[in-house]
């Protein structure tokens, strides 16, 4: 599998600058000027990325890896009104912290969900630009935000096309409607007399609908749940209000939108645990799962087991499980996340990741479960 997936990994970096990269031994790629690719970061995302768009991404990855060095070699100048913003969600910063070596990437956080890339974005290849390349070119990360910004703003050509009353799409037609939320003016451009609630579920979508007028809410995740994503960012939807807020639904809407936040949730830390699976890490991740009961009230459970550290996500109720146990159930406990965060505080570190996570390598005492709060469950079904 490694010296297949050797070759055909040589082949797509080729296609960059002809005949420039040899493999050198299994997993590795020299090129004629000495650069390296080790190849186990491509691998890893060869592997956790879907059937359908494994080899698209992988080229994507590569490729741009191919041309880094040419990049560097030119002067920044060169490419200035490449640069662009791009929208994403930050898992996929975590992923590349975790995965890729290479990428020296600019970014900066937007939400805790969310982050700004700043990418190159060329004819043939497009991809991030680097922190060696700012401070080789004495630039400041906030300036060159700022120069993509406007470089964003001179590529606006399309304008809002207002699909009902109080929901409006960008439709400019390129990959970067999603990213123009950074852009004030043109996001006062829709007229609103409530909030701006904001849905951008892939890079090619902007949605804007009126929090005052509730059928254009209805019809905005109307559309969002009838798209096909195309590089899919949040399914969350929030308040545009000078920067990223938390959006408060009205209570018609609140379980819908509780809904996209569980589900997003339940995929985000699924997909953390098949990348620690390929890392073969000693460190457990927990799982996340939620239980929906018959009145709507959703609830995120988690399980620490006795004698074994854990990642834990951060999820609504902890289920303290002792193997050992002498009842029928090995379930000692199930507390609130709350109570046990508190009475655990100083044995709980939270991790960088998102979404996040907290190291426990400690098992509650039982006089500090006592001080935990039970959790009152009701019946429910798992979603």
């Amino acid at each position: 599998m490694s010296a297949r997936f050797t070759r055909m990994c040589c082949n797509i970096v080729n296609r960059v600058e002809p005949g420039a990269w040899t493999i050198s031994r299994d997993m590795q790629l020299t090129h004629k000027n000495g650069a390296l690719i080790n190849l186990q970061n491509a691998q890893i995302l060869y592997k956790t990325s879907s059937f359908w768009s494994r080899k698209k991404i992988l080229t994507q990855f590569l490729e741009a890896l191919g041309t880094q060095s040419a990049i560097q070699e030119e002067p920044f100048e060169s490419y200035l009104d490449a640069i662009r913003p791009c929208v994403r969600n930050a898992f996929l910063l975590d992923t590349l912290r975790a995965h890729v070596e290479e990428a020296d990437f600019v970014y900066r956080k937007l939400s805790d969900s969310l982050i700004e890339i700043l990418m190159v974005d060329r004819e043939k290849t497009m991809q991030s630009l680097s922190k060696k390349t700012l401070e080789q070119a004495g630039i400041p990360p906030k300036e060159a935000f700022k120069m993509a910004h406007l470089n964003l703003e001179r590529a606006t050509q399309g304008s809002w096309n207002q699909l009902a009353e109080g929901l409006f799409q960008s439709n400019c037609g390129d990959d970067y409607d999603s990213s123009r939320v950074l852009l004030e003016d043109y996001m006062d451009q829709v007229p609103v007399t409530g909030q701006r609630v904001v849905f951008i579920p892939d890079r090619n979508t902007l949605i804007v609908a009126d929090s005052a007028i509730p059928n254009a809410l209805e019809r905005a995740f109307e559309i969002v749940d009838s798209l096909q994503l195309v590089g899919p960012i949040t399914m969350i939807p929030f308040v545009f209000e000078g920067g990223v807020r938390p959006w408060d639904p009205n209570p018609g809407l609140r379980l819908r939108y509780l809904r996209r936040v569980y589900s997003e949730m339940v995929a985000l830390y699924s997909d953390q645990q098949d990348l620690h699976q390929l890392e073969e890490s000693d460190t457990h991740y927990a799982s996340y799962d939620v239980m929906e009961n018959e009145g709507g009230e959703m609830c995120a459970f988690t399980a620490l087991t006795k004698g074994m550290s854990a990642h834990l996500p951060r999820a609504d109720v902890v289920v303290l499980i002792d193997p050992n146990h002498s009842k029928e159930t090995s379930a000692l406990a199930t507390v609130t996340w709350a109570s046990f965060s508190a009475v655990m505080s100083h044995q709980l570190k939270k991790t960088s990741s998102y979404p996040p996570r907290y190291e426990a390598h400690r098992f509650p005492s039982h006089p500090e479960i006592k001080r935990m709060q039970p959790f009152q469950s009701q019946e429910g079904k798992k979603t």
